[in-house]
């Protein structure tokens, strides 16, 4: 959500809704104290609506994987 929201005019008055997620895969167990580096990537965005890429590592191993789907919308309110 940070991505994108960041990334178009008037954030505030916007909303990030995820619709999908999918091919997520959980390769290794993250323990407390453990930091955890994750890498975004925005493949698509048109009509509001994105397509996410992104993965987890924890000391330059990925531990986490998955693709995802989002909306941006106008607050109500």
């Amino acid at each position: 959500g940070f991505l994108i929201l960041n990334s178009i005019p008037n954030p505030d008055t916007k909303l990030m809704y995820f619709s999908a997620i999918s091919d997520a895969r959980f390769k290794k167990i993250v323990v407390p104290g453990d930091q955890v580096l994750f890498e975004v990537k925005l493949l698509k965005f048109r009509l509001g609506t994105c397509k996410i890429s992104a993965n987890a590592s924890v000391d330059g191993e990925i531990v986490a994987f998955a693709d995802m789907m989002a909306s941006v919308v106008d607050k109500r309110g």
